[in-house]
């Protein structure tokens, strides 16, 4: 019912038990009634109208994905999410948030916050940005064949100062998880110094709004979440991986996390999809050569350092993936002893007791992967 001109939700939906997703993004809703939604919904997204208003949403207590972004949500109308019991990820991205609801942000089970696009990050990405290097001169650029694109964006390969290197154009401004601003500058706060388990951003330029990056040969450890089971948390099958390679990877993508976090940034889509990883030989001897965290499309600046003990839980649902894939080899009882521990530490349901990533990389970087057999 995306584009669909509704004004609100139609209430006969409630009387639809089996559904499971609703999808009425793009369209002219000023507010959600929860009582106009079936019990059992686990999908709900809204993202693109014109909301303000969220009454009885804690009857919603299945929904695990809410999609807000691009709506008229202040602090106080976005406090009700905090009652719908089962909630793990939220995109309210492009809203009029001036703070996020304390209580939302302790929910037992949240594990993915987009939160780019609104007063107090975009307050808090301004400040991070005055201390970034100069743009570049787009002019300096010469573009190649396109490599991919995604949401609102094209990837092409290119050379540059005599590199060969990947150019990131955005055509859109807006997308499900923030802006083609907000993810700009998420990147041009990360890669200055930047560090060597992300995507290096060589340069940025605003006119066209874009980016120099690395070409890196790795792809995605893993596909895009899917539709079965009805969850948000889980990735589509990685590879088969020994339990060294498995801890290759986590242990980058801690690091990664707890350089952000030292930059004042929430990355907001741990995933193996979101991680490029180059894996030399099969299972039973596989190599990482390289691991890298990339796509900041749900990126924000934050000050507040509960939004860093929330990203670990999404990095202990990654673990999860990971421990799935694994075909341990003889002598890696250790090491699958240690994932499963983290991954332990990372499911709490009281933030305060959820590990910092500068924790997880130091617990993940003690045991060195053993070498495969």
């Amino acid at each position: 019912a995306a584009g669909a001109q509704f004004s609100q939700i139609p209430a006969v939906l409630a009387q639809c038990p089996s559904l499971r997703m609703v999808g009425v993004g793009n369209n002219q809703l000023t507010s959600i009634d929860g009582a106009c939604l079936p019990e059992g919904l686990e999908w709900l997204i809204a993202a693109g109208n014109q909301v303000k208003e969220l009454t009885n949403v804690s009857r919603l207590s299945r929904v695990r994905k809410l999609m807000l972004s691009h709506n008229r949500l202040t602090c106080d109308a976005l406090a009700p999410v905090a009652g719908m019991a089962g909630l793990e990820m939220i995109r309210v991205a492009g809203n009029c948030l001036e703070a996020f609801p304390e209580e939302l942000l302790r929910h037992r089970h949240l594990s993915w916050i987009a939160v780019g696009g609104n007063p107090f990050t975009d307050a808090s990405m301004e400040r991070r940005l005055d201390s970034g290097p100069p743009s570049i001169d787009f002019a300096e650029i010469s573009l190649g064949p396109r490599l991919g694109s995604g949401a609102g964006a094209t990837v092409y390969a290119a050379q540059w100062r005599g590199l060969e290197v990947a150019v990131k154009l955005w055509e859109g401004e807006r997308f499900s998880d923030g802006t083609a601003r907000g993810e700009w500058a998420a990147n041009r706060v990360a890669g200055h110094p930047g560090h060597e388990c992300l995507v290096g951003v060589l340069g940025t330029f605003e006119e066209p709004p874009g980016m120099v990056l690395e070409r890196l040969q790795g792809k995605a450890a893993a596909g895009p979440p899917t539709f079965e089971p009805w969850t948000v948390t889980r990735d589509g099958p990685p590879r088969r991986l020994a339990a060294s390679a498995a801890l290759a990877i986590a242990s980058a993508v801690a690091r990664a996390c707890a350089y952000l976090h030292s930059r004042g940034l929430l990355h907001g889509d741990v995933y193996l999809h979101n991680t490029l990883v180059d894996i030399e030989g099969p299972p039973e001897c596989a190599v990482v050569r390289d691991a890298r965290l990339s796509d900041f499309g749900a990126a924000a600046a934050v000050d507040n350092p509960l939004f860093f003990k929330v990203e670990a839980r999404s990095f202990g649902w990654m673990l999860q993936d990971l421990l799935e894939a694994l075909v341990p080899l003889p002598g890696e009882e250790e090491l699958v002893a240690l994932l499963q521990d983290t991954r332990e530490k990372c499911s709490r349901e009281d933030i305060d007791q959820l590990p910092s990533f500068s924790e997880l990389a130091a617990a993940l970087c003690a045991t060195p992967p053993r070498p495969s057999m």
